[in-house]
This record gives C-alpha cells, sequence and structure tokens, in this order.
C-alpha cells in the first residue's frame, strides 16, 4: 500500500462537551468520559484503535448504550452541531466507519469500563480531514431519528481524523464589520465571519485594533481569544465588543489581523471603520447654537429700530431699514447653513 507522508492536525477541539436540551441534561449529568477528544492521522485502508473509558459518577448504577453521529459543523456559540442522518453527504463523515464494543455498558457507581472504538478506514477515503462523536447515551439510540437532536444525547468523545494525502490550510474573512456604522456612545460591537477553504480545521485568532481620527490607539480586542474551530469548507461568526472612554467622538478605523495554521504562519487582515456620534450631546449643542443665533438676530433687530425710531424715521418703515432687516435675515440664515455644512463635512469627511 502505498504511504502517504503525514503531519498531524496543528489544531484539536479544547475541551469540549456536547450538551442537548438542558431539559434533558440530567440523564447523563452522572457520567463521565475520557478523552474527550482523539485527534489523529490514519492511512487509507488502516484499522484505527482507540479505547472510551466511561466513568458512573452518580449515585446508582446506570446503564449506558453508543451511538456514532456525524458532525455537520460548530455552531457561532461554539457548541457542535449533529449532522442528521439524511443529510447529503459531503465526502468528510467518519460515522460510517466507526464501531464500538460492547454497544452498551453497565456500570456501578464509581466504576470505569472500558469500551473499544475502531475507526475502519476504506481505502478509497477522501484526504484530508474527517469528524465524527461517540456519544453515551441513557438508553438504546433511535434508529428512526433524523433530526440530529435526539433525547437523551449527553457526552460524547470527538473523533478527529485526518487521512493522508497533502493537507490544504486555506481561510477568508467573509466579513468583517460593526453592527451598525454611527453609535451614539462608545458601546460597538465588531462582527467577523471567517470561511474555511481548506481541508483542515483551523483555529483562526489574533488582534483587533481600534483608532480614533487622530490615528491614537484607543482600544485593542483579541478575535477568537477561546480558540474556536472552523471545520473545512464551513463559515463560522466571532463577535467582539468594545467600551471606550464616554467622551469619544468622531470616526474610528479597525484593523483586524487573524493568523491561522501551523505553528500560526498564515495571515488575513481586514479593515473596516465606524462614528461615534452622541447625539445626547450633539443636539443641545446644535439647539443652543440656533438659541444664540436667534437671541443675536432679535438683539440686533431691536437696536435697529431702537437706531431707526432715534432718527425719526420708525413711522412707515423706510427703504433703508427695509434693506437692513433683509441683510440681516439673510446673514442669520447664511450662518445656520454654515454650520450645517460644517457638520456634514465633519461627519463625512473628518
Amino acid at each position: 500500500m502505498k504511504k502517504f507522508i503525514l503531519a498531524p492536525l496543528t489544531v484539536v477541539f479544547a475541551a469540549l462537551v456536547f450538551i442537548v436540551p438542558l431539559s434533558k441534561a440530567a440523564d447523563t449529568a452522572g457520567v463521565k468520559i475520557q478523552p474527550a477528544i482523539v485527534d489523529d492521522k490514519v492511512d487509507p485502508g488502516q484499522v484505527f484503535h482507540t479505547v472510551l473509558q466511561v466513568t458512573n459518577v452518580g449515585a446508582a448504577g446506570e446503564t449506558y448504550y453508543f451511538d456514532t453521529r456525524d458532525i455537520a459543523g460548530v455552531s457561532d456559540s461554539g457548541q457542535l452541531q449533529l449532522q442528521p442522518a439524511d443529510t447529503q453527504k459531503t465526502g468528510y463523515e467518519l460515522s460510517s466507519w466507526v464501531s464500538v464494543s460492547p454497544s452498551s455498558v453497565g456500570v456501578e457507581p464509581g466504576q470505569t469500563k472500558d469500551v473499544a472504538v475502531t475507526v475502519t478506514v476504506p481505502q478509497n477515503a477522501a484526504a484530508g480531514a474527517h469528524y465524527g462523536a461517540v456519544y453515551v447515551l441513557t438508553h438504546p439510540p433511535k434508529i428512526s431519528d433524523v433530526s440530529g437532536s435526539a433525547v437523551g444525547y449527553g457526552v460524547g468523545m470527538i473523533l478527529s481524523l485526518r487521512v493522508g494525502g497533502q493537507a490544504v490550510e486555506g481561510m477568508n474573512i467573509r466579513e468583517f464589520s460593526t453592527g451598525r456604522l454611527i453609535y451614539g456612545g462608545p458601546d460597538v460591537t465588531f462582527i467577523t465571519k471567517v470561511e474555511n477553504v481548506g481541508n483542515v480545521l483551523i483555529r483562526p485568532h489574533g488582534p483587533l485594533e481600534i483608532r480614533d481620527m487622530f490615528g491614537r490607539k484607543v482600544g485593542s480586542l483579541i478575535v477568537n481569544a477561546t480558540g474556536g474551530v472552523v471545520l473545512p469548507h464551513a463559515i463560522r461568526q466571532f463577535q467582539n465588543s468594545w467600551t471606550g472612554d464616554s467622551l469619544a467622538f468622531g470616526r474610528f478605523d479597525v484593523i483586524e489581523s487573524l493568523v491561522y495554521g501551523e505553528n500560526a504562519q498564515q495571515t488575513v487582515s481586514r479593515y473596516t471603520s465606524f462614528w461615534i456620534l452622541p447625539v445626547k450631546i450633539i443636539f443641545p449643542v446644535l439647539g443652543g447654537a440656533l438659541v444664540l443665533i436667534g437671541l443675536a438676530y432679535w438683539l440686533i433687530r431691536r437696536q435697529i429700530n431702537k437706531k431707526l425710531e432715534e432718527m425719526g424715521k420708525v413711522g412707515g418703515r423706510s427703504r433703508g431699514s427695509k434693506g437692513m432687516h433683509t441683510m440681516l435675515v439673510v446673514g442669520v440664515v447664511l450662518a445656520l447653513l454654515a454650520i450645517l455644512l460644517l457638520l456634514v463635512l465633519f461627519i463625512f469627511l473628518a
């Protein structure tokens, strides 16, 4: 058999326990399994063996049953998503290769039993990463279940195996944006959507830096600080929140640089921007400016009328007084337009 040069996956699932509906969590609350993750490399045609240790940490004896499922992906919250039995195959499934012996075990309180897990890799297995899980149940698995969330699923061992061939690492940032373009205060949400275009899982992470309109660094965050994984040919969203200084104002530029791959040697960067325009400050200031302009208009007009009255021209409002009043109105209108123009320029060009 032709041998392939293999390299182990550089990233694995963190200690991950898949929990299904909380109302059924008590069904398997008394069981502990080891290991939680098996991550290894295999050749086409190889028979891979591992052992699942099942410990009853409850107060009563239990009979545990086992089932295998493929993994469809990982949710934004990091929870594994089981692949329904009737889903079209992608070529990266694993469960049909897995057998568990025995199919059920009786375990007394405090006792640990070993269960043999065998993975028979087909000769024609597609190169790349394959994922599946062996789940511990408190009742026999329902053969008719196709929903991917059968009652009784509790804890499980994750199988992450890569079949020989060339490992392809690739990642795109499909989206990097804020929840909104303009914020009324310094509480901003950043959304990053990462697409894995390779054939091995990746764990992208890296810094996100925020700078104000003067180029000063005002904030720094870590994207995917918990080390969440993105499965091959899948898209996962990561979210970060930032709270800045209460006096933050104007335009802010943001750049993120995510690293991934073996020894984190590959980097992808993206840029975005947002505005903080605190309306609780802007509106009162604009209102105050308008009040001052109106007050100035009234005072100037009052002063003009007083002067005209002293000159004895109040009676029929001479052409001169009308001209002066017209000029005053034009001046006020121009002042208002200038304020609005400056505000627009500040918002879009600062």
